[in-house]
């Protein structure tokens, strides 16, 4: 089976028709699953069945978690440009 791969002269990403199609077709399959689940949640909502309350509160709690700051880039941008740092001076003064 064919992977992607990089076009140096297009300076693009290849894939095969195939790959793409599976990738389109869990796309469309996650959205229509998150459509049901929100149309289950708001009857549920409706019929009293779940704490309007509570649920907001799960949804800050979760949104908290993911905005967490070990999730972001600029940190481990940072890290990282650290670390390179670092490794850069040892190879400089140790070859001295």
């Amino acid at each position: 089976m064919e992977t992607c791969h990089v076009d140096p002269v297009a300076v693009t990403v290849v894939c095969p028709a195939e790959d793409f199609s599976k990738v389109m077709k869990s796309c469309v399959s996650l959205w229509e699953r998150l459509g049901k689940t929100e149309n289950r949640l708001t009857e549920a909502i409706k019929l009293g069945l779940v704490d309007k309350q509570v649920l907001e509160a799960q949804v800050y709690e979760l949104t908290m978690k993911l905005q967490s700051p070990w999730r972001s880039w600029w940190l481990w941008l940072i890290i990282g440009s650290a670390a390179g740092a670092a490794a850069t001076t040892g190879i400089v003064l140790g070859t001295r």
